[in-house]
């Protein structure tokens, strides 16, 4: 080959790297813009920056749509913010990368049923069971799915499917409880309830619910108990605190119903029907003035209009009462018209007749 011949290869050669190097340096530039921004991220929430993580994250996917991985974390981030219309879009791009992952299906139903998607979730849980997905927390997960919207046949169905595996799991013998209570099944609800303590003792919520269990067979004593096992579990569980102040009203202690429904107040302030139950406690004590103050309260946080005006019509006629020095203590129960405050009405299990 002359010289002229390997001189044009020579400058062939030299002319297709300048063109190709710019190329090849972007691509790296890239890279390692993309693993820039993931480790960033990874970094920000390890110190607990997760706004920042979420942004670096964010780029990252920017850079790279199909990193699969960096949307795993993004799906995290935003769960994390209570940001679950975002996290689910986000778990749905995990579907689009990989179809075939019973995991990102399982991953997108919980997020659905977070947000009270009940029947999506389901659909979400069977297609991933028809990719192979086998937990038996799956068959427990659609079953409170089905009884959260009322189907109690088909919630049944699920939750004998997780009862019947292997490790009997404790969710499945609870939601089994739940059904038989909401069937009045008391006897078949407490089976179930001691098969989730034999497994786990220290269930706050297990011993909660025999404790209600126990409240509607009649066993107050029992009940009390139970229920007091469970707080000293689980003290913020405000409905065991609940359960325990219907227990106290039951036998007619109303200075401990007063205290216990204190303490679902102290937990949580924004609740109408528990105002309103204590008020009723109250004035049943001979005490209308504090009685009023709740009524008051229950209707500053009642999103009903109607009842919250009950409400506040009732507190007023109390305080005139007081004020009139009358010692006529009978009213209109805001529930039972011309009748004693039962605990069905105190404990909001008829709330819902203020509206009627």
């Amino acid at each position: 080959m002359g010289v002229k011949a390997r001189a044009r290869i020579f400058i062939f050669l030299a002319t297709a790297w300048l063109v190709v190097s710019p190329l090849l340096n972007q691509a790296a530039m890239a890279r390692d813009t993309f693993s820039c921004a993931k480790e960033k991220g990874e970094y920000l929430f390890s110190r607990g920056d997760i706004d920042g993580a979420i942004a670096a994250f964010e780029t990252a996917c920017q850079l790279k749509p199909e990193a699969y991985e960096v949307h795993l974390n993004l799906v995290n981030m935003y769960f994390k913010k209570n940001q679950l219309a975002r996290a689910i879009e986000v778990c749905k791009t995990l579907i689009q990368l990989k179809p075939g992952s019973k995991d990102a299906h399982v991953m997108l139903a919980n997020l659905l049923r977070s947000k009270g998607d009940n029947k999506q979730a389901i659909e979400e849980f069977q297609q991933a069971m028809k990719l192979g997905a086998r937990d038996s927390s799956i068959y427990s997960a659609i079953g409170f799915l089905y009884m959260n919207d009322g189907d109690l046949a088909r919630a049944e169905q699920f939750l004998r499917k997780a009862a019947a595996e292997k490790e009997q799991p404790v969710d499945a013998f609870i939601g089994l409880a739940i059904l038989d209570y909401k069937k009045k099944d008391f006897p078949s609800a407490l089976i179930d309830l001691d098969c989730v303590l034999r497994e786990k003792p220290a269930s706050a919520e297990a011993r909660k619910l025999r404790g209600e269990v126990l409240l509607e067979l009649g066993r107050l004593d029992d009940a009390e108990v139970e229920l007091k096992k469970s707080i000293a579990i689980m003290p913020a569980l405000r409905s065991a605190h609940m359960a325990l102040a219907n227990v106290y009203f039951r036998k007619k202690d109303l200075a401990q119903a007063e205290a216990a429904l204190r303490k679902v107040l102290e937990l949580r302030e924004e609740d109408a029907e528990m105002h309103y139950a204590l008020g009723v406690i109250l004035d049943r004590q001979g005490r209308p003035i504090e009685a009023a103050g709740q009524f008051e309260l229950g209707a500053q946080t009642d999103r009903n209009p109607v009842s919250a005006e009950r409400m506040r019509s009732h507190a007023a006629e109390l305080r005139q009462q007081s004020i009139d020095l009358t010692t006529n203590k009978q009213y209109k129960s805001l529930l039972n018209l011309g009748g004693e405050p039962t605990p069905e009405s105190v404990f909001g299990l008829q709330y819902d007749k203020l509206v009627k």
